[in-house]
């Protein structure tokens, strides 16, 4: 976890060379974790020539519905990690 020094008195000379430092410690990845999430469907070609009631593009309904199922899951994921961090703190 990365934090701040304390504050304290840091005034310096004019010109004073660096007898001493302090070392820095290099920031630590804690994790790297990913998750791969799909959602399938399948067309049949000519349902892009076909004039449908209310859609001009069933693709473009497919692939906005499945992205906002996606989305919808994600969200769902990520208030439960929340909860579980509330729960504990």
């Amino acid at each position: 976890m990365d934090a701040l020094a304390a504050a304290a008195a840091n005034a310096q000379i004019d010109g004073d060379n660096l007898a001493s430092y302090t070392a820095v410690v290099p920031t630590v990845r804690e994790g790297n974790y990913t998750q791969i999430m799909r959602k399938d469907f399948v067309l049949a070609d000519n349902l892009e020539v076909i004039n449908e009631a209310g859609r001009k593009s069933e693709k473009a309904y497919q692939i906005t519905k499945t992205g906002n199922e996606l989305k919808r899951k994600i969200i769902n994921k990520l208030l439960d990690i929340f909860k579980v961090n509330c729960a504990f703190a």
